[in-house]
Protein backbone atom coordinates (compact mmCIF):
# COMPACT_ATOMS: atom_id res chain seq x y z
CA UNK A 1 0.00 0.00 0.00
CA UNK A 2 1.30 3.80 -0.40
CA UNK A 3 1.95 6.07 1.74
CA UNK A 4 -0.48 8.74 2.88
CA UNK A 5 -0.18 12.13 4.08
CA UNK A 6 -3.04 12.88 7.13
CA UNK A 7 -2.95 16.78 7.94
CA UNK A 8 -4.98 17.69 10.63
CA UNK A 9 -6.46 21.71 11.45
CA UNK A 10 -8.73 22.43 13.98
CA UNK A 11 -11.66 25.14 13.11
CA UNK A 12 -10.86 28.03 15.41
CA UNK A 13 -10.73 25.88 18.92
CA UNK A 14 -7.79 24.60 20.25
CA UNK A 15 -7.73 20.69 21.60
CA UNK A 16 -6.28 18.00 22.27
CA UNK A 17 -5.96 15.45 19.26
CA UNK A 18 -5.55 11.61 20.76
CA UNK A 19 -5.56 8.96 17.90
CA UNK A 20 -5.99 5.34 18.22
CA UNK A 21 -5.55 1.70 16.72
CA UNK A 22 -7.18 -0.98 18.15
CA UNK A 23 -7.90 0.77 21.15
CA UNK A 24 -4.38 1.67 21.49
CA UNK A 25 -3.34 5.41 21.62
CA UNK A 26 -0.95 5.56 19.31
CA UNK A 27 -0.70 9.66 18.91
CA UNK A 28 -1.23 12.53 21.14
CA UNK A 29 -1.17 16.12 20.92
CA UNK A 30 -2.40 19.47 21.80
CA UNK A 31 -2.77 22.09 18.80
CA UNK A 32 -1.27 24.61 21.16
CA UNK A 33 2.35 22.39 21.41
CA UNK A 34 2.29 22.98 17.10
CA UNK A 35 4.37 25.66 15.92
CA UNK A 36 2.19 24.99 12.77
CA UNK A 37 -1.59 25.92 12.29
CA UNK A 38 -1.79 22.02 11.60
CA UNK A 39 -0.58 19.06 12.79
CA UNK A 40 0.76 16.07 10.02
CA UNK A 41 1.88 12.80 10.13
CA UNK A 42 2.61 9.94 7.85
CA UNK A 43 0.74 6.49 7.35
CA UNK A 44 2.62 3.30 5.92
CA UNK A 45 -0.59 0.90 6.60
CA UNK A 46 -3.33 2.55 7.67
CA UNK A 47 -7.20 0.23 7.68
CA UNK A 48 -9.01 2.19 10.37
CA UNK A 49 -8.11 4.68 13.32
CA UNK A 50 -10.22 6.73 16.52
CA UNK A 51 -9.98 9.86 16.65
CA UNK A 52 -10.79 11.80 20.14
CA UNK A 53 -11.14 15.27 20.30
CA UNK A 54 -10.71 17.47 23.60
CA UNK A 55 -11.46 21.00 23.34
CA UNK A 56 -9.72 23.13 25.63
CA UNK A 57 -10.34 25.90 28.43
CA UNK A 58 -14.15 26.36 26.90
CA UNK A 59 -17.78 25.79 28.36
CA UNK A 60 -19.25 26.12 25.56
CA UNK A 61 -17.63 22.80 23.04
CA UNK A 62 -17.96 19.50 24.06
CA UNK A 63 -15.41 16.38 23.47
CA UNK A 64 -16.64 13.67 21.26
CA UNK A 65 -14.56 10.93 19.45
CA UNK A 66 -15.28 9.42 15.95
CA UNK A 67 -13.74 6.88 13.07
CA UNK A 68 -11.49 7.63 9.93
CA UNK A 69 -11.66 4.28 7.99
CA UNK A 70 -10.16 3.73 4.38
CA UNK A 71 -12.82 2.31 1.91
CA UNK A 72 -11.75 2.19 -1.76
CA UNK A 73 -8.71 3.88 -1.43
CA UNK A 74 -10.50 6.75 0.25
CA UNK A 75 -10.76 7.76 3.85
CA UNK A 76 -14.06 8.21 5.19
CA UNK A 77 -15.20 9.45 8.82
CA UNK A 78 -18.70 8.53 10.34
CA UNK A 79 -19.05 11.90 12.06
CA UNK A 80 -20.18 15.18 10.34
CA UNK A 81 -17.88 17.28 12.62
CA UNK A 82 -14.99 16.21 10.38
CA UNK A 83 -14.51 16.68 7.34
CA UNK A 84 -12.07 15.35 4.67
CA UNK A 85 -11.00 16.65 1.56
CA UNK A 86 -8.19 14.56 -0.54
CA UNK A 87 -5.28 16.39 -1.76
CA UNK A 88 -3.19 14.92 -4.99
CA UNK A 89 -0.54 11.96 -4.42
CA UNK A 90 -1.89 10.51 -1.03
CA UNK A 91 -2.68 13.59 0.48
CA UNK A 92 -5.42 14.26 2.64
CA UNK A 93 -6.59 17.26 4.62
CA UNK A 94 -8.67 16.87 7.31
CA UNK A 95 -10.88 19.32 9.38
CA UNK A 96 -11.94 19.12 12.69
CA UNK A 97 -15.28 21.08 14.16
CA UNK A 98 -16.42 22.21 17.74
CA UNK A 99 -19.18 20.32 19.05
CA UNK A 100 -21.08 23.40 20.31
CA UNK A 101 -23.81 23.47 23.17
CA UNK A 102 -25.66 25.65 22.19
CA UNK A 103 -27.44 26.43 18.41
CA UNK A 104 -25.89 29.38 17.20
CA UNK A 105 -22.45 30.77 19.48
CA UNK A 106 -21.66 34.14 18.28
CA UNK A 107 -18.11 34.30 18.95
CA UNK A 108 -16.19 37.22 17.00
CA UNK A 109 -13.41 39.14 17.83
CA UNK A 110 -15.63 42.06 17.78
CA UNK A 111 -19.48 42.59 18.51
CA UNK A 112 -21.33 45.58 18.28
CA UNK A 113 -24.85 45.34 19.78
CA UNK A 114 -27.25 48.16 17.83
CA UNK A 115 -31.16 48.44 18.62
CA UNK A 116 -31.99 44.82 17.38
CA UNK A 117 -28.76 44.34 15.18
CA UNK A 118 -25.64 42.79 16.01
CA UNK A 119 -22.38 43.25 14.63
CA UNK A 120 -19.15 40.78 14.57
CA UNK A 121 -15.90 41.49 13.05
CA UNK A 122 -13.24 38.37 12.63
CA UNK A 123 -9.94 39.01 11.03
CA UNK A 124 -9.16 36.97 8.39
CA UNK A 125 -5.55 37.42 9.33
CA UNK A 126 -5.20 37.18 5.45
CA UNK A 127 -2.15 39.18 3.38
CA UNK A 128 -4.15 42.20 2.78
CA UNK A 129 -4.75 42.48 6.30
CA UNK A 130 -9.31 42.22 5.93
CA UNK A 131 -12.10 41.22 7.97
CA UNK A 132 -15.28 40.05 7.60
CA UNK A 133 -18.36 41.51 9.25
CA UNK A 134 -21.48 39.67 9.86
CA UNK A 135 -24.57 41.17 10.61
CA UNK A 136 -27.31 39.76 12.78
CA UNK A 137 -30.80 40.31 13.32
CA UNK A 138 -31.72 39.38 16.76
CA UNK A 139 -35.52 38.07 17.05
CA UNK A 140 -37.22 36.69 20.28
CA UNK A 141 -36.15 33.13 19.35
CA UNK A 142 -33.55 33.36 17.17
CA UNK A 143 -31.11 35.47 15.00
CA UNK A 144 -30.62 35.89 11.48
CA UNK A 145 -28.01 37.14 9.19
CA UNK A 146 -29.21 39.40 7.21
CA UNK A 147 -25.86 40.72 5.29
CA UNK A 148 -22.20 39.90 5.19
CA UNK A 149 -19.15 41.93 3.73
CA UNK A 150 -15.25 42.87 4.14
CA UNK A 151 -13.64 45.52 5.48
CA UNK A 152 -9.93 46.30 4.66
CA UNK A 153 -7.60 47.22 8.30
CA UNK A 154 -4.59 48.35 7.28
CA UNK A 155 -4.29 51.95 5.28
CA UNK A 156 -1.14 51.51 3.48
CA UNK A 157 -0.56 47.51 1.99
CA UNK A 158 3.06 46.53 1.08
CA UNK A 159 3.96 44.83 -2.45
CA UNK A 160 3.47 41.23 -1.89
CA UNK A 161 6.91 38.77 -2.70
CA UNK A 162 5.70 36.28 -5.67
CA UNK A 163 5.99 33.49 -3.59
CA UNK A 164 3.08 34.45 -1.21
CA UNK A 165 0.92 36.10 -4.57
CA UNK A 166 -0.94 33.00 -5.57
CA UNK A 167 -2.17 33.43 -1.96
CA UNK A 168 -3.17 36.69 -2.16
CA UNK A 169 -5.03 36.33 -5.02
CA UNK A 170 -7.33 32.93 -3.86
CA UNK A 171 -7.55 35.41 -0.69
CA UNK A 172 -8.84 38.49 -2.67
CA UNK A 173 -11.46 36.15 -4.41
CA UNK A 174 -12.56 34.70 -1.02
CA UNK A 175 -13.08 38.79 -0.06
CA UNK A 176 -14.68 39.15 -3.31
CA UNK A 177 -11.96 41.88 -3.89
CA UNK A 178 -12.27 40.88 -7.75
CA UNK A 179 -10.09 44.05 -8.41
CA UNK A 180 -7.46 43.47 -6.02
CA UNK A 181 -7.58 39.82 -7.17
CA UNK A 182 -7.13 40.64 -11.24
CA UNK A 183 -4.07 43.36 -10.23
CA UNK A 184 -1.96 40.38 -9.20
CA UNK A 185 -2.20 39.05 -13.26
CA UNK A 186 -0.32 39.73 -16.28
CA UNK A 187 -2.40 41.73 -18.86
CA UNK A 188 -2.93 39.05 -21.02
CA UNK A 189 -4.41 36.67 -17.88
CA UNK A 190 -6.28 39.34 -16.78
CA UNK A 191 -8.70 39.70 -19.84
CA UNK A 192 -8.96 35.65 -19.56
CA UNK A 193 -9.90 36.07 -15.71
CA UNK A 194 -12.28 38.90 -15.32
CA UNK A 195 -14.52 38.79 -12.04
CA UNK A 196 -17.19 36.69 -13.98
CA UNK A 197 -15.06 33.94 -15.35
CA UNK A 198 -13.17 33.97 -11.86
CA UNK A 199 -16.48 33.28 -10.18
CA UNK A 200 -17.40 30.74 -12.82
CA UNK A 201 -14.46 29.02 -13.02
CA UNK A 202 -12.99 28.67 -9.31
CA UNK A 203 -16.64 29.01 -8.03
CA UNK A 204 -17.50 29.76 -3.93
CA UNK A 205 -14.90 28.09 -1.85
CA UNK A 206 -15.03 28.58 1.80
CA UNK A 207 -11.17 28.92 2.88
CA UNK A 208 -7.89 28.62 0.96
CA UNK A 209 -4.47 27.46 2.67
CA UNK A 210 -1.14 27.55 1.21
CA UNK A 211 0.83 24.32 1.12
CA UNK A 212 4.33 22.86 1.34
CA UNK A 213 3.39 19.29 0.11
CA UNK A 214 4.45 19.74 -3.58
CA UNK A 215 7.56 20.90 -5.20
CA UNK A 216 5.52 23.81 -6.91
CA UNK A 217 4.36 27.22 -4.59
CA UNK A 218 0.45 25.56 -4.06
CA UNK A 219 -2.58 26.87 -2.57
CA UNK A 220 -5.58 24.35 -1.65
CA UNK A 221 -8.85 25.95 -2.16
CA UNK A 222 -11.42 24.09 0.67
CA UNK A 223 -15.35 23.30 -0.65
CA UNK A 224 -16.60 22.06 2.45
CA UNK A 225 -19.97 21.40 1.71
CA UNK A 226 -18.97 18.85 -1.34
CA UNK A 227 -15.99 17.96 1.28
CA UNK A 228 -13.61 18.65 -2.34
CA UNK A 229 -10.76 20.51 -2.43
CA UNK A 230 -8.66 21.74 -5.17
CA UNK A 231 -4.80 22.48 -4.90
CA UNK A 232 -3.23 24.80 -7.91
CA UNK A 233 -0.20 26.41 -8.48
CA UNK A 234 1.20 29.26 -10.85
CA UNK A 235 3.73 30.92 -13.09
CA UNK A 236 5.34 34.12 -13.57
CA UNK A 237 5.70 37.32 -15.43
CA UNK A 238 8.16 39.00 -13.43
CA UNK A 239 5.88 40.22 -10.69
CA UNK A 240 2.52 38.69 -12.36
CA UNK A 241 1.05 35.55 -12.28
CA UNK A 242 0.83 34.63 -15.96
CA UNK A 243 -0.56 31.43 -15.52
CA UNK A 244 -2.95 29.90 -13.07
CA UNK A 245 -3.27 25.88 -13.32
CA UNK A 246 -4.05 22.84 -11.42
CA UNK A 247 -1.80 19.72 -9.97
CA UNK A 248 -3.39 16.61 -9.92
Amino acid sequence: MNKMYIHFQTESFDATIKLYENNNEIFSISTTESLNDEIGFEVSDFNEMGINVYPHKTSNYLSYNCKIFLKNDMIYCNNHYIKIFKLPKNHYYIKLYPLSIFNKNLESDKIEVEKNNIKCLDYLEDICGRARVEVYASGNKNILKKEEYFVYLNDEKDETPNEYKLLDFFQSIFANDFKYANSLLTASLQEVLNKNAIKEYFGKFNFCKMVNYYDQISVVIFYEKECQAKVYTCNFDYDKISDIYEIN
